[in-house]
């Protein structure tokens, strides 16, 4: 499904809670917040991808954060499967989310799903 409405928009922000928990079981712990930013948060009407912000109290280096990205390259494909919309993932340690960066302040900004 490639159009959303108001409607579709609410029943999606539990599926993609739903989605997140079921997909990142043993990562939860290391994540901060996670949200859904860009034209699905804007309903934009027709979405190529899905972009998920993913802050983490984990550092690279660490295993919690090796466990986090190789997560992110695994769900890729099934989050397609599920919605129909590729996913792009923004994984940030939470000093990094917390600098004061222009287009990194426009996502916390803008609109947004949060699913965690």
């Amino acid at each position: 499904m490639r159009f959303y409405t108001q409607e579709t928009h609410i029943k999606r922000r539990d599926l993609y809670r739903l989605w997140l928990q079921e997909n990142y079981k043993t990562e939860l712990k290391a994540i901060k917040l996670a949200f859904i930013f860009g034209s699905v948060a804007r309903h934009d009407g027709v979405y190529d991808d899905c972009d998920l912000m993913i802050c983490s109290s984990s550092m690279p280096g660490q295993c919690s954060w090796d466990s986090l990205r190789h997560c992110n390259d695994k769900n890729k494909n099934k989050f397609e499967g599920k919605f129909d919309l590729s996913l792009s993932v923004i994984l940030l340690t939470q000093e990094e989310y917390e600098e004061n960066i222009g287009v990194l302040n426009r996502i916390k900004c803008g609109p947004k799903i949060n699913i965690y």
